[in-house]
């Protein structure tokens, strides 16, 4: 897993397509206020500045349910990683 997710940080949704997951307004805001409503994640207002902003950072609860969902990912790319590989040892070139 890597530190960016495991360690607690200060997120802004911006931030999302900074590192590539490209997401429309209206699908971000709303999955990550329930997130924040089922305690994956922690909210917080910063005020200073232009306009107020929505900080997110992930909760201990939400370190735990993407450690374990990260794991599953994993197993889940291992076995189809497996499959492929002996599918492709299968190939006589006949059909």
């Amino acid at each position: 897993m890597s530190a960016a997710f495991t360690e607690v940080r200060l997120l802004i949704g911006q931030d999302l397509a900074g590192n590539g997951l490209e997401v429309e307004q209206g699908t971000l805001y709303p999955l990550l206020r329930r997130l924040d409503e089922q305690g994956l994640l922690e909210s917080s207002w910063n005020v200073e500045g232009s306009r107020p902003r929505k900080y997110y950072q992930l909760s201990a609860t939400g370190a735990d349910v993407l450690e374990a969902l990260t794991n599953q990912w994993s197993a889940l790319v291992d076995v189809l990683t497996r499959l492929l590989d002996d599918s492709e040892g299968d190939d006589d070139g006949t059909d």
